[in-house]
């Protein structure tokens, strides 16, 4: 009965325990604590899945957020200045008409950068065009000018097929370590690794900073951990975590790729 109750999903069921000593005894109490071994393991899996999704629904509204910022601040700021001086422009001198569209023309200009810019971040050219080792070489240039903090990129020889699904988990994955080390890591340097082997691709993030220890491993959740784990979750991959206080932080993530044949 109570095996059955467990085939239910009901995982609460406990045996009565039998005082008996011989064989029905040793069973009851192993079923038992395999009773409750289940019900620990299936309360773990729930709340590993639910900040699975809290963490990628957060980072859909974080990125949001920034979308809209950037067009409120930036484009719609632009856009409003060009239909400003357009109005100025109707019941304009000539000369004065032609200056102020000189200043359209600089604005335009703008906003096309604007937009670029923005097009980039949510798919950046160079990794539809150029692959992701290019990618991933022009993210830490850009972030190092940006940041002061010297990051460098280094790669082996990396399969030229790999699929568009991985080449972008793996390049956002790449930013959210990138961002890490900039905001929280106190780091003078960090690194970017892509190697290739057995079949498995592996990309390594780390840095000099100061690191952390386990215990405060939870604190991180707010700075891109939890939506790394996601990415690397669904590419079927794994991902370690290396740091000690004082010693910087060392991330590893490995997925394996599929055989041209379709199998790994």
């Amino acid at each position: 009965d109570a095996a059955e109750k467990i085939s239910d999903d009901n995982y609460d069921v406990i045996v009565d325990n039998i005082a008996s000593k011989d064989e029905i005894g040793s069973l009851v109490a192993a079923f038992n604590e395999m009773s409750g071994r289940i019900k620990e393991q299936r309360e773990k899996l729930k709340l590993e899945r639910s900040m699975r999704l809290s963490s990628m629904i957060d980072g859909q509204e974080l990125e949001r957020l920034r979308l809209s910022r950037e067009l409120h601040d930036g484009l719609g700021q632009s856009i409003l200045a060009v239909k400003l001086r357009l109005e100025r422009c109707t019941n304009a001198p000539a000369e004065k008409a032609r200056e102020i569209m000189e200043e359209v023309d600089v604005l335009i200009s703008n906003i096309i950068n604007e937009i670029r810019n923005i097009s980039n971040n949510l798919m950046p050219a160079e990794l539809s065009q150029l692959g992701l080792t290019e990618a991933l070489k022009k993210l830490c240039r850009d972030m190092s000018k940006s940041s002061g903090i010297e990051l460098n990129f280094t790669s082996s020889e990396i399969p030229g097929d790999i699929n568009e699904k991985i080449n972008t988990y793996l390049y956002r994955i790449s930013q959210e370590g990138l961002n890490n080390i900039v905001k929280h890591s106190d780091a003078s340097r960090g690194i970017i690794s892509l190697a290739y082997s057995d079949n498995i691709l592996i990309l390594s993030i780390s840095d000099n900073g100061r690191g952390f220890n386990n215990s405060e491993e939870r604190k991180l959740c707010g700075n891109g951990i939890p939506n790394m784990n996601e990415r690397v979750h669904l590419l079927g991959g794994e991902l370690d975590i290396y740091s000690e206080p004082g010693n910087g932080t060392k991330i590893d993530i490995r997925i394996r790729l599929e055989n041209k044949n379709g199998q790994d």
